[in-house]
Formats: C-alpha cells, sequence, structure tokens
C-alpha cells in the first residue's frame, strides 16, 4: 500500500515546472512534509497550468494519480481525494467568482476512471449542499 507521504512525493515529482511553486512555498515558510499544504500547491499549479491552456505534464499527473490512488493506504487515500481533487475543484470553481471560473471539464479527459468515479462524488456532494457546478455532474 502506498502512503500518504509517498503519494505526495510521487504526485510533485512529475512536473518539473512545480519545482519553482515547492521552492516558493519552502521559502515562505511551508513545509514540506505538511502532505495536505504541499498537495494544495500543486493542486493550485495544475489549475494556474489549465487557466493557460498549459497542459504540459497535466496527463502525466493523472496517470500517476490513478495509480497511486488505485493502491493508496486510507490517509494517502483522504490527501489524494480531500487534498488534491477537492482543492482542483476549489481553484477552478468554488473559491472563484462566475467570471473567474475555469472550466472544470477541462481537465476531465486526463482523469483515469477511479479518479473520474472520486471527481463526479465530489461534484455529487455540493450538490447535495445546495452548490451550483458549471461543469458535467455525472460521467456519462
Amino acid at each position: 500500500m502506498i502512503t500518504e507521504h509517498d503519494a505526495v512525493r510521487r504526485l510533485v515529482l512529475i512536473c518539473p515546472g512545480f519545482h519553482d511553486s515547492l521552492v516558493s512555498f519552502r521559502d515562505s515558510g511551508g513545509n514540506p512534509q505538511e502532505s495536505f499544504n504541499l498537495i494544495a500547491e500543486l493542486a493550485e499549479a495544475v489549475v494556474v497550468q489549465t487557466k493557460a491552456k498549459d497542459f504540459t505534464c497535466v496527463g502525466d499527473l493523472f496517470t500517476e494519480f490513478e495509480k497511486v490512488l488505485a493502491d493508496a493506504d486510507p490517509e494517502a487515500r483522504q490527501v489524494l481525494v480531500t487534498g488534491f481533487l477537492e482543492d482542483v475543484h476549489n481553484f477552478t470553481v468554488r473559491f472563484n467568482k462566475p467570471e473567474d471560473q475555469i472550466d472544470p471539464d477541462a481537465l476531465l479527459p486526463y482523469l483515469g476512471p477511479k479518479t473520474r468515479s472520486e471527481w463526479f462524488q465530489l461534484v455529487g456532494t455540493y450538490i447535495r449542499w445546495g452548490e451550483t457546478w458549471p461543469g458535467r455532474t455525472a460521467d456519462d
């Protein structure tokens, strides 16, 4: 089983462009051993890339994400789903005014089956909370 620390380590190493964000995170007092904070930085970097329509390494990242998710222990699964996927949702849609949102469906082509399932479970949760979701709400 893949542990929380190993899951995060494997993901942050995928995108060479994330190195600058990691250095900035450390320089601002962030602790790379704090999995949820580090994975949130990675989620934000993915959304920034998506907003710029730069999908460099996004495919590789989600391919690795799918592998890690498939063999994750409960703590790793928590940081992957709540820490990464939910933060991707937050940075694309939930934390932004409508004019600043980006299309969350832009990432769907990169998600494997397990990741897509978790993605749409999160979307279903938001809808049950009474929130609106501008993207697809089910994996049709």
